[in-house]
């Protein structure tokens, strides 16, 4: 885990609860035209016909509910009871992520967590990397037995035992934690748990054990990407105060895991509430719908299917530049 301090863990502790910051892929829908340009062909002469091509707009049938329209906009199937599965396709090339219009502000120190004094205050971490280091060191002038009684004492003190799972700084100089028990949330809603309808508009998946394509990323790297969508990513100030911090894989890890985008939603003092993936080609994203909108959706898609005998395949235009993600 570059540049930041990654820390064993363990899955005993309970998981805690506590509201994640969702996805709004849903929201943004892609640009799509409206309906065919229709043409008078009395007005027009043979000879100014010839070479001019024709372009489809797919038939989107009416529908009442404006999710569902929106939904037919994004491309989405349904994907199990309750649940709409939606593509989250990367920024195109060469457009850059927006800048916040104000700077976020300032993150205030981290709480302190159980142990009494923070783990995260700079001596106890000092103390600990250096009494840590001294294991394996020649005996000086106090003896052996102290050598390892001070390794002893800082070991204890090192952030794991306090449940840390990792610990880093922002671009600003600003502390940023992930706890156990955050962790254990991260992964029973965003890794673990089979998708299910949590009230929650929009839930995205690690693909650690749910993916579009198959499993592409451990454990462990999701937490080197939490840690570097830290340290690396654009700091935004969101609702009740939280920050989101939002992050641009490298192209080679994007290849490799399907993620292009990762956000981690942290409280002011830099604790790490939720993190998830923005975006991707092997991003599994769920968008939970009423049984209402379920039967509506299944409709227009059976309807899509049985005409003609096939899914209208023909090519339509789009205005991919107009076209934002959530």
């Amino acid at each position: 885990m570059a540049d930041g301090l990654g820390i064993q863990y363990t899955t005993t502790s309970p998981a805690m609860g506590g509201a994640s910051v969702s996805s709004h892929a849903a929201d943004a829908a892609a640009t799509l035209p409206g309906s065919r340009p229709q043409t008078d062909a009395s007005a027009q002469s043979p000879a100014s016909n010839v070479g001019i091509g024709t372009s489809y707009a797919p038939d989107i049938p009416e529908v009442q509910s404006k999710v569902v329209a929106r939904l037919l906009q994004q491309n989405a199937t349904i994907y199990g009871p309750g649940l709409a599965q939606i593509p989250l396709p990367s920024r195109p090339d060469g457009m850059p992520r927006l800048a916040p219009k104000k700077p976020a502000g300032p993150m205030v120190a981290p709480r302190t967590l159980e142990g009494g004094q923070s783990p995260l205050a700079p001596g106890s971490l000092f103390d600990a990397r250096a009494s840590v280091d001294g294991i394996g060191e020649q005996p000086d002038d106090l003896g052996e037995t102290q050598v390892l009684a001070n390794a002893k004492n800082g070991a204890w003190r090192m952030p794991s035992r306090h449940g840390l799972v990792a610990y880093t700084t922002n671009a600003r100089g600003d502390s940023v934690y992930l706890t156990q028990e955050r962790w254990l949330h991260i992964r029973e809603n965003h890794m673990d748990q089979s998708p299910q309808p949590r009230g929650k508009r929009t839930t995205t998946f690690w693909p650690t054990s749910h993916a579009i394509a198959g499993p592409s990323m451990n454990e462990q790297q999701v937490i080197g990407v939490i840690v570097d969508a830290a340290r690396k990513g654009t700091l935004r100030t969101e609702v009740r105060d939280t920050r989101m911090s939002e992050y641009d894989l490298p192209a080679d890890q994007a290849a490799a895991y399907g993620v292009s985008e990762a956000k981690v939603s942290m409280a002011p003092d830099g604790l790490v509430l939720s993190a998830y993936p923005g975006a991707g080609d092997n991003v599994l994203a769920v968008y939970e719908m009423s049984e209402a909108d379920q039967v509506e959706l299944a409709r227009v898609q059976s309807n899509r299917t049985n005409t003609s005998g096939q899914v209208d395949d023909r090519m339509f235009q789009t205005n991919v530049a107009a076209t934002t993600f959530g």
